[in-house]
């Protein structure tokens, strides 16, 4: 993975375009059931922050990652919402990364907004295909210019979603906003 968005991030710590000092970096893990995958996200992140320390403190700038797990089951939440308030803060001001868990039903709730990048791995293949549409829809809507989504191996685009994503690594099923 770190191959795949490394420079995605490396280019967001490095951007002079933008003035601000900080630099907000959305991610959403839809369907995360327990949690396992919002926390390897934040293991990577760290470790990915870590790498840019250096270009952050030259460039006087901060980087919060915000990475958002969700999913229908509340019993499923519950682990990771009690390791909810473990956030990374790197000491010489470089970068935060927060994780936050809520309920959130893919076909009934407003989905999350200004996302760079989102994971819903190896979850819509529970619905049936016209469910799918609409669960591409929002993600598709959710998703910043040029933002990044990540399906399970076993999934694929459905025909009515292609016009909405690119396909980035078919072979990692990434795809980016249209």
């Amino acid at each position: 993975m770190e191959d795949l968005f490394g420079h995605y991030i490396t280019e967001l710590v490095t951007d002079q375009s933008n003035a601000l000092s900080v630099k907000i970096f959305r991610i959403w893990s839809a369907g995360c059931a327990d949690g396992t995958e919002t926390f390897n996200l934040k293991s990577w992140l760290k470790k990915l922050a870590e790498r840019h320390k250096n270009t952050l403190q030259q460039n006087r700038r901060r980087i919060l990652f915000s990475i958002y797990g969700t999913d229908i089951r509340e019993d499923k939440l519950e682990f990771a919402t009690a390791h909810e308030s473990e956030k990374y803060w790197d000491s010489d001001g470089g970068s935060i990364i927060q994780l936050h868990f809520r309920r959130q039903d893919l076909l009934e709730d407003e989905p999350l907004s200004h996302v760079d990048l989102i994971f819903c791995r190896n979850v819509l293949m529970f619905f049936q295909a016209a469910y799918q549409e609409i669960i591409f829809k929002k993600l598709f809507h959710s998703l910043k210019k040029n933002g990044y989504l990540v399906l399970g191996r076993g999934e694929y685009l459905k025909p009515e979603a292609e016009n909405l994503f690119q396909p980035i690594n078919k072979r990692f099923r990434i795809y980016q906003k249209v």
